[in-house]
Order: C-alpha cells, then structure tokens, then sequence
C-alpha cells in the first residue's frame, strides 16, 4: 500500500493473487485535493480517478442485479468470485470498464414464471454519450416452474440468454434500464402443467409433450413489455367444449404493448394453429385442421383476469363447430352433409374470463355452407343460438345445457331475433 498527499492524493495498492485464495487487488487512483471527509467518506468517489483491477470472493452476489434493479426479480443466489477491471473518470466508471461474474446460481422470475439454473456474467461499459452499462448473463442450462421453486415444471431448456442494458452513469443506472431475456426450442415435458393458466374446464389439456422458444423485453421491475413466444406441442390431448381432440398445435403468441398502469396488454397478432386432429371417435375421411387468428386481442390482468378478442377462424371443415352443439344424428339428413362441406373461414368476437368462453357474432361461409352462431360455456353447461343454411334449407337450433330445440320454419328471422351474448363493440355487456 503506498499514499502520496504531496499536492493531490495518489493511492496505490497491491495484493498478488495466491492459489487458493480468490483474492487479488491492483489499484492506482488519483484524488483531486488532500482534503480527506472523514464524516462523509462517500465525497472522495466524485473526486477519484484511476483504475482499480482485482478479483473476490463475495458470500453473496445479488448487490451486483441490485445496481440495475428496482425489484429483485433477477437474483445471483449465493456467493461467487467477481472479477473487475474498472476505470474511474471523477467519481463516475468509465468506458471499457468490466465485470466477470464465472459462476452463480441465477434465478430469474417473470410473469409468475421462475427459471433457475447455474449463469454466468458479463458486464461492460460501452462507449457513447452517455455511456452504456450492459450485463450479460448466461444460463447454459435451466429450470422453469410455475408457483415457486416447488411448482409444476412448465419447460426445461438450454442457452437462456437475458441482458440487462441501460445509462451508465451511477445515479441513472435503474431509471432506464432495460432487459431482454430470449431461449430457444426449451422442452415441455407435460403439457398438462400449462392448465393452471387456462381456468374452468371448458378447454383442458389432457397430455401431450411440446417445446417453447420465447423472446421478451422488460423492464426494471420485471415487468413485460413486449415480445413473443412460440410453443409447439406434439401429441396434444386435450377437451375443448366437450370434444375429445388429439393432434399436434402451435401457438405464436405476440404481445405487441403494455399499459402496466391499467394492466391491459395487447395481443394482437397471436395465432393458435391445429394440425392433424382427431375429433372423439369420429370416423373422418382426413384429419381436422384448423387455425385461429386474433386480429384484435386485449388482456385486462386485473382480477378478473379477462380476453377480449376479433379473430379469424380457418377450418378444414366445419363439424367440430356443430359437434359442439349437438351429435351427428341430431341434425337433419341434409344437415349431415354440412359436416364435410370443406374449408370453411370464419370470424367471431370472443371473451375469455375465469374458464368462462363466451363466442358471439360467429359467422361462417364456403360455397356449400352459410353459419351463425353465438355461444356460452361456462363451467359443464354449454348455451347458445345456432342457424345454418345450405342452399334453400336453413334451420336454427337453440341450446340450453342437453336440451336442443330446432327451429325450422322462419330459422334465420328466429336467428337474428335472439339476444347478443357480447356488445359488438367487445365492450364489457350482456356476457358479466
């Protein structure tokens, strides 16, 4: 250790690394002045500059997310050894400073989502006006549950990638920092761990395996902002209204803003995409299709957790859509027909609240088949309004739990009398 008080302060200190010891120091810092604050010590930092270059051992690391985060939802359990080279300039780091973090248990929880495994750390100050603090962190491989570390595991993956970057100046370091944390093809051992976010039993997964690759952006409370997320699932069971459907799915999910405030997120754009379903024990000529595209979609997070959505619906046929409202021997003989009338594009307004699916406004078309029809599913009941028409025979249906009445003298007019179950502007209305 070596001081020179001659005009200004120049302080010199080394300590040599020894096997074993994870302890190194070599700093040369230069401070304006001789005056020494003994009462506010913190004073010298905005007079100091230099260079100080070391390695220690620290029993805990989470000081270093604590520097970018408002909330602690990124945490370096345990100790580790941090390696620094930093460059001083009056009291602020400097461009080219760095830290190295080789190895720490890392925990990261987004979205109700925690996700653990063994990281390791890079930190740099980029050059720029202001200059730029980016931390890079590496999980090569990791954990994800859901509810804790003792929940359900949602995916296992490999190569988590989540960077921290915002101002480099101290005093500025949380107020815009931002994250972007991104994994590829993770693997979904069970699909049946996601129906804790489905609610009700209007649409459950039954079994199935998938793989899930996300990329997001949040920030300094660890709050999304946008990103996407794209999960495949191979062999899916699941029961959607009553239906018995196993096939192979892939959702797209976009979240294109956030209104953290009101707690509303945009989600339009989002597709769910059905390949090679088999419905109940139907004997069908070719495997059902089917795709679901939100043009408009909204989530209020506030309880009750709520979707309000547009979407266009693609189908190869349209017969999961009448299974729903009855069996094949419930409709008419010309109505059999309607089943494997071909591809049929659609469009409907939808509400999802607490396992509750409201569909209202439902409209279908092909050159055969002409659909309307609004539906309510709430629970084990299913109601709802049905007319479908095909050339000059129409016929309309109306449902109440197991009770179906047919209408079939006047069955468009008997349609169109029968009361919305949304406003069609999707506002909240007759379906609270």
């Amino acid at each position: 250790l070596q001081m020179d008080a001659a005009q200004d302060i120049r302080l010199q200190a080394r300590l040599p690394a020894r096997e074993g010891t994870a302890a190194s120091l070599d700093a040369d810092l230069h401070i304006t002045g001789r005056k020494i604050p003994f009462r506010e010590p913190a004073q010298l930092i905005e007079r100091t500059s230099g260079r100080v270059q070391g390695e220690w051992t620290f029993t805990s690391l989470n000081w270093i997310p604590a520097l970018f985060l408002n909330k602690p939802w990124l945490q370096l359990d345990g100790g580790g050894t941090v390696r620094a080279d930093l460059q001083l300039q009056q009291g602020e780091l400097a461009a080219g400073s760095t830290v190295d973090i080789p190895e720490a248990a890392a925990v990261a929880e987004v979205a109700g989502v925690r996700m653990a495994g063994t990281a390791s750390a890079h930190g740099e100050l980029k050059p720029g006006t202001p200059t730029r603090a980016v931390l890079d962190v590496r999980v090569p491989r990791f954990n994800a549950r859901a509810g804790g570390d003792k929940g359900d595991t949602l995916f296992d993956g490999r190569d988590l990638a989540l960077q921290l970057s915002g101002d480099g100046r101290l005093r500025e370091f949380r107020k815009d920092m931002r994250a972007r944390l991104r994994f590829n093809n993770a693997t979904i051992p069970d699909l049946t761990a996601y129906n804790r976010y489905l609610g009700g039993n209007q649409v459950r997964l039954l079994g199935g395996t998938g793989r899930l690759t996300g990329d997001v952006e949040l920030d300094t409370d660890g709050r999304i902002g946008h990103g996407t997320a794209t999960l495949l699932g191979s062999g899916a069971r699941m029961q959607v209204a009553g239906l018995d459907l196993l096939g192979n799915a892939q959702v797209d999910a976009t979240l294109r803003r956030g209104d953290f405030k009101q707690r509303y997120f945009d989600l339009s754009g989002t597709s769910v995409q059905l390949r090679n379903v088999q419905v109940g024990q139907q004997d069908r000529k070719a495997p059902w299709q089917g795709r679901v595209q939100f043009k408009q979609g909204r989530i209020d997070a506030q309880a009750p957790f709520r979707v309000d959505a547009n979407a266009d619906l693609t189908m190869s046929d349209a017969g999961p859509l009448l299974a729903v409202f009855a069996e094949r021997g419930d409709y008419p003989r010309w109505g059999l027909s309607l089943l494997d009338a071909g591809q049929v594009n659609a469009s409907t307004r939808l509400r999802w609240q607490a396992g509750h699916i409201v569909l209202d406004g439902l409209q279908a078309e092909n050159e055969r088949l002409s659909l309307r029809a609004r539906l309510d599913l709430r629970e084990q009941n299913k109601r709802g309004d049905l007319y479908v028409r095909w050339g000059l025979l129409g016929a309309g249906m109306e449902l109440d739990g197991k009770q179906r009445q047919w209408h079939l003298a006047g069955a468009r007019d008997w349609f169109d009398g029968r009361p919305a179950l949304l406003p069609a502007d999707g506002s909240p209305g007759a379906a609270d």
